[in-house]
C-alpha cells in the first residue's frame, strides 16, 4: 500500500502512468527506491506540522493553512490505522503529537484517577497546612478522591486533554462518567 501511494503520488507530479506489475523491480532494484527517488527530485508542499497554534478550549491543533494548522485527522483516518494495526501510529497522531508537544506535560495529560469509583474528576491535591510548608511537603502532599475520601485508590494515567475536557462538559450537564482501570 505505501508503494502504491508513492507511485501514485510520484505519477501525479511528474505526469506518469506506473505499471503496477508486481514483477516490474527486483530486489537489486526495489520499487520503493525508484518511487522514493522521484518524489525526492521535486519537493511537495504537504500541509503537516508537528507544533504550531492551538485552540484555547480544546487545546487541539487548529485547522487551515492559513491559520497555520495542520491537516485533521478524522475517523476514517484513524479507522484506516486501525484495520492495518499501527496502534502506535494512531498514539503518536492522536495523542503524542497532537496534546502532548502543544501543552504542559504534566498538568494536561497525567490524570489522576480514583480506581474505587471510577472518577477522573474526583481527585484533588491535598493542601498542606501554612504556605510555607508547601515547598518542603510537596513530595508528602497526597491526591485524595472527594467523593471516596481515599487516598490509596488512586492512579495515573494518560489521557489526552480534550477528554478530560469532554468528561468536565458531561459532569456539568450533571452526566457521570465512570471508568473502570485495569
Amino acid at each position: 500500500m505505501m508503494i502504491e501511494s508513492m507511485a501514485g503520488k510520484s505519477g501525479a507530479l511528474h505526469g506518469f502512468c506506473h505499471d503496477a506489475t508486481p514483477f516490474t523491480f527486483s530486489e537489486e532494484e526495489p520499487a520503493i527506491d525508484h518511487f522514493g527517488e522521484m518524489l525526492t527530485r521535486d519537493p511537495l508542499s504537504l500541509q503537516v506540522r508537528t507544533t504550531g497554534p492551538i485552540d484555547q478550549l480544546t487545546h487541539q491543533p487548529v485547522k487551515g493553512r492559513k491559520r497555520a494548522g495542520g491537516i485533521r485527522f478524522g475517523e476514517m483516518e484513524r479507522d484506516a490505522l486501525i484495520a492495518h494495526g499501527t496502534s502506535f501510529l494512531l498514539q503518536d497522531r492522536l495523542l503524542n503529537c497532537s496534546d502532548r508537544s502543544m501543552v504542559c506535560y504534566l498538568c494536561i495529560i497525567r490524570a489522576h484517577i480514583c480506581t474505587n469509583c471510577g472518577s477522573i474528576l474526583s481527585p484533588v491535591l491535598e493542601k498542606p497546612p501554612s504556605a510555607t510548608a508547601a515547598v518542603s511537603s510537596e513530595s508528602r502532599r497526597k491526591w485524595t478522591c472527594i467523593t471516596c475520601k481515599r487516598t490509596d485508590c488512586i492512579s495515573i494515567i494518560t489521557v489526552p486533554y480534550v477528554f478530560r475536557y469532554l468528561i468536565a462538559e458531561l459532569a456539568a450537564m450533571n452526566i457521570n462518567v465512570e471508568m473502570k482501570i485495569k
